[in-house]
């Protein structure tokens, strides 16, 4: 019976060995093949089977299948490349042993580059009786072995070239001469065939043209035509294009180098996929480290390195910690770890390019903390209980440490220049188990992070005032930072006003600064004492402006509780008048009223009891929902009863409108879009650590804030049609003008609470130099309910005659 075994290797006890591979030295291109590899061992009794690559044993990945099968007889070795890379050319050897007495079969592979062609500069601009250059170049000279003598060109027309225009510069770089008098258009190149291309433009009389000129790094930037996008190979010792943009003023853009990276860098990245793709040793780990650390310490890195630099440490780190063995064997592989993310965070030395880098993509410092974090954890596992190990460096200090019945402090000693601290009491984890933490000191980060959170205007801007610590524990190989922790920080932040002061945590899912979780308490005008209920990385955050100020945020609130109050009794009443006097006034305008009472008594109800009952999460977050429900509820009734109005008053028909369905929608349609914003969010944005209320960051304030703007904008058209057809009757007419003002008041005061327009002031109330509106705004809606009661029934002639 035939067995399949996917072990890299099986152990028996046997006798005489015989084998073959059907697989010898071979050459291949890189990325373009998939290779395999068989080999079969015939035995009399048992064996033991075992392949490598060097000294390393083989071990499959998601590229790479390696599986041993054991048949009647013998034994076959089978791998497989889909497809081969550049990274797995090497020695390579299949042996069976017994006993004494073995089998070896080596074999080899030789992989190739795919060539890499570039033709530049991408735009050649040329003035009458110029004369230059284009260059097609292989850029990856491992490549050069596998390419023709010659290089393919093509013209504008896709004819073959003269040879007479083409210099051999080398193997694997030619140039074009070319002058004004040749066609304009696209010309080609490329190894086999013209798969490369350059525009040759002819510039005209008074056209824009950006000068020709040399930036900091030698790349020379020729002649180019205004409003056009030049691509050159990156500097000497560099791999990629670099763009740069003239503009149609005939003025150069500024540089970005973010797609050069140095070879130096580009090399270490084929070492850290192969240790992702196989077995993860410390030894190999400690080795790329090494490289690494050389390589980012260099004065003449680019925007690209730092890029990718990040990249390469995330990469690792995650590897680290998803490996079974230990990965980081000493003490010297964690230094050389801390010091390599010293040479990416050096703020002095690179504030250019981290602008560059966070600007192609802001979560790349979000990816540094976390490969710290990450290779923090695997380094702590390595440690004897009680013993942490600290790392300092001149932008951050790492601690990890492995404990039994302690609580956890950062830093466990008094460090230089370290004044923030921060303490996990052990009664959030079993006192018998052993617990592993990594915990960060930031320097400089606070310099590199975002300081606004994506979707919010200057005024909700937030400054990040202090340094940022960082604390993920681990115990019985769970990520602790994902549950419920209570954890106490005090940092040192400096004079600044108490009252501005907020204690927030970075949201690596969100990648921006949060303030949910966490609670502050002064200290003094110094420090601030920190209480969060998970881990990740703090920092006191600061408001440089707010929207209105203290005193009037006072005042505010009690008009709002006042106006509330007076809202529901106002509702309250008018309701129950109603269902009093239903047989006189009853109409679908009346319904409508009812609806709307009823639904703005509930809003006002949850807002007075629920608004800042922000202690409990899971209350908040249905506090928010609610509020989010029953006022757009009340939009889309005040948008009803706008239609409702409109209707009666341009149209003579007396054909009942649909009431079922518009009540049907009015409590309907908010009830979908609650549900929608809910499961897209899942809840992030409702109820924060101050109010449980939409929040502006997460976006979800817009799905109240876009139906309400259509309804008001609405509604205002509803108003200005009623008001002009009142306006047309022929007893408005004749009345004068102080009469006409007088019933165009009335007319509007009626209208105007029930059609929801005075939220308006809400648009206009957007900081403290249009307070005014603040108040208009809070004084006008939280009385809503109240002016309905006013004008819908004391002012209202059919239910005054039954009173």
């Amino acid at each position: 019976m035939a067995c399949e075994i996917d072990l890299p290797a099986l152990c028996f006890v046997s006798v005489d060995i015989t084998g073959k591979c059907n697989q010898t030295d071979q050459t291949y291109i890189s990325g373009e093949t998939d290779v395999e590899v068989g080999c079969i061992f015939q035995f009399s009794r048992d064996l033991c089977v075992t392949c490598h690559k060097g000294d390393t044993v083989i071990s499959s990945s998601d590229r790479i299948l390696y599986r041993i099968q054991c048949q009647p007889h013998s034994f076959s070795v089978q791998l497989k490349f889909t497809p081969i890379l550049r990274r797995d050319r090497g020695n390579y050897s299949c042996k069976a042993t017994v006993d004494g007495s073995s089998r070896e079969i080596p074999f080899s592979f030789e992989v190739f580059e795919n060539p890499t062609v570039t033709l530049f500069p991408s735009t050649l601009s040329l003035l009458e009786g110029d004369q230059r250059n284009l260059t097609c170049k292989v850029t990856n000279t491992d490549a050069v072995k596998t390419i023709p003598l010659r290089l393919a060109w093509c013209d504008p027309g896709g004819s073959t070239i003269d040879k007479s225009k083409i210099v051999r510069v080398r193997e694997g770089m030619e140039r074009l001469m070319l002058n004004s008098t040749d066609a304009p258009g696209d010309y080609m190149c490329g190894v086999t065939k013209c798969t490369e291309s350059a525009t040759l433009v002819i510039i005209k009389p008074k056209e824009k043209v950006c000068p020709e000129t040399t930036d900091s790094r030698g790349t020379s930037w020729p002649q180019t035509v205004g409003n056009t996008s030049l691509v050159l190979p990156c500097p000497e010792g560099f791999q990629g294009n670099v763009r740069r943009i003239c503009d149609v003023t005939g003025e150069w853009e500024d540089l970005n180098y973010i797609t050069c990276v140095r070879k130096a860098v580009a090399q270490i990245e084929e070492e850290v996929a192969s240790i992702t793709e196989g077995v993860v040793t410390s030894e190999k780990v400690s080795d790329v480290l090494e490289k690494l650390q050389e390589v980012t310490k260099v004065n003449d890195s680019t925007a690209g390195d730092l890029d990718k630099s990040i990249d390469l440490v995330d990469t690792l780190a995650a590897a680290v910690s998803k490996s079974d063995s230990p990965a980081v064997g000493d003490t010297a592989t964690a230094k050389s770890f801390v010091n390599v993310v010293d040479n990416i965070l050096s703020v002095d030395t690179s504030k250019e390019d981290w602008q560059q880098v966070q600007k192609s993509n802001a979560t790349k410092a979000s990816a540094l903390m976390r490969a710290v974090t990450s290779f923090g954890l695997a380094a702590a596992a390595s440690l004897t209980v009680n013993k942490p190990l600290t790392i300092s460096s001149s932008t951050m200090v790492l601690e990890v440490a492995k404990v039994k019945k302690q609580d956890i402090t950062f830093p466990n000693e008094n460090l230089k220049g370290v004044k923030s601290s921060l303490r996990l009491s052990q009664e959030n984890y079993h006192a018998e188990e052993e617990v592993i933490y990594a915990a960060a000191y930031y320097r400089t980060m606070a310099e590199i992070l975002q300081k606004i959170h994506p979707g919010d205007d200057k005024t909700t801007q937030k400054e990040i005032r202090s340094q940022i610590l960082s604390l993920a524990v681990q115990a019985a190989g769970k990520r602790l930072a994902e549950l419920d922790m209570d954890v106490t920080l005090n940092f040192y932040h400096g004079q600044v006003d108490d009252a501005e002061l907020e204690c927030g945590y970075w949201n690596f899912n969100k990648g921006s600064w949060r303030t949910d979780g966490c609670k502050r308490s002064h200290i003094n005008s110094s420090f601030s004492r920190c209480d969060c209920d998970h881990l990740t990385n703090f920092a006191i955050l600061m408001s440089p402006t707010r929207v209105v100020s203290k005193s009037n945020l006072r005042f505010l609130t009690t008009i709002s509780i006042v106006g509330c109050s007076l809202s529901i009794l106002g509702c309250l009443v008018t309701v129950l008048t109603h269902v009093c006097l239903w047989r006189s006034v009853r109409s679908t305008k009346s319904v409508i009223l009812v609806n709307l009472c009823v639904a703005l008594t509930l809003a006002y109800g949850v807002f007075l009891v629920g608004v800042e009952r922000t202690e409990n999460k899971a209350i908040c977050t249905a506090v928010a929902a609610i509020l989010h429900y029953l006022l757009l509820a009340n939009f889309c009734l005040m948008f009803a009863q706008g239609i409702n109005m409109t209707r009666q008053a341009v149209t003579v028909s007396r054909k009942s409108s649909r009431l079922e369905v518009v009540l049907a929608l009015s409590w309907g349609v908010p009830a979908v879009i609650v549900g929608i914003t809910l499961g897209v969010t899942e809840l992030e944005g409702y109820g924060n650590d101050q109010f449980c209320w939409l929040t502006v960051e997460d976006g979800v304030l817009y799905a109240l804030a876009g139906p309400a703007l259509f309804i008001i904008l609405a509604n205002t058209v509803f108003i200005i049609i009623i008001m002009r057809v009142l306006f047309s009757t022929k007893m408005m007419i004749q009345k004068a003008n102080r009469e006409k003002f007088m019933i165009s008041f009335r007319s509007l005061c009626v209208l105007m609470p029930v059609f929801g327009v005075t939220w308006v002031f809400g648009i206009l109330a957007f900081n403290e130099d249009t307070v005014v509106f603040q108040y208009l705004f809070a004084i006008l809606n939280s009385l809503q309910g109240f002016l309905i009661f006013v004008m819908h029934c004391i002012f209202n002639t059919k239910v005054g005659q039954f009173t």
